[in-house]
């Protein structure tokens, strides 16, 4: 520990505008290789929407977009992109337990040569995929019914942490709606019932 510099090292955060949008850049070494994030707010959705947004996001990549069909979209990404996540995130001032902001937030690598085409893939996902598969909409369900039983088996502690957590801020409803029981129950429920919930669900990528 006598090694650890006791003063942090600072990095400069570089803010820019892009397309009336603002970027925040950090130049640090990385080698080669670039680590972005795109922030989305969520904050004018219900609870029940960001139950559903949650489960959106793991719809991404694995459906056919307007230029791409699914096979050849996950090669692309294989090809271009090192790594690729969609998911919702709560962000909340510490001081302020009443008030948050959810948001849909994409996180990726990739090597600096590749950065123009992996941006052009991720704005295909995000704006043109389209959502009419019902038969691997609902692959994608049961899967992750699958998962959500599983995770009740070995992450019964983080789920009550949620639980507990959303009646003491509004960043812990948000979280608890998006990553805790409520999803869970929604999935299980969803899942067995596909049909009758299917319609519902869909309104929320109109």
């Amino acid at each position: 520990i006598n090694e650890v510099d006791e003063k942090p090292i600072f990095t400069e955060t570089i803010e820019e505008m892009v397309q009336n949008v603002k970027v925040l850049r950090h130049s640090v070494d990385t080698n080669g290789i670039v680590h972005m994030s795109m922030y989305f707010s969520l904050r004018d959705f219900t609870q029940d929407e960001l139950t559903k947004v949650s489960f959106l996001c793991g719809l991404y990549t694995d459906l056919s977009t307007k230029n791409y069909d699914s096979t050849t979209l996950q090669n692309e990404i294989k090809t271009y992109i090192g790594s690729l996540n969609f998911g919702v995130e709560t962000y909340a001032d510490v001081n302020d337990n009443k008030d948050c902001t959810p948001m849909l937030v994409v996180n990726m690598s990739v090597l600096e040569e590749n950065t123009k085409k992996a941006e052009e893939l991720v704005l295909e996902i995000l704006t043109n995929t389209i959502f009419d598969n019902k038969e691997r909409i609902k692959e994608v369900v049961l899967q992750n019914e699958m998962m959500a039983k599983q995770y009740i088996i070995t992450g019964g502690r983080n789920i009550a942490m949620y639980v507990t957590s959303s009646h003491y801020s509004s960043a812990g409803v948000a979280n608890e709606v998006t990553h805790g029981y409520t999803y869970l129950h929604w999935i299980t429920t969803f899942a067995n019932n596909f049909e009758a919930m299917y319609d519902e669900f869909m309104s929320i990528v109109d």
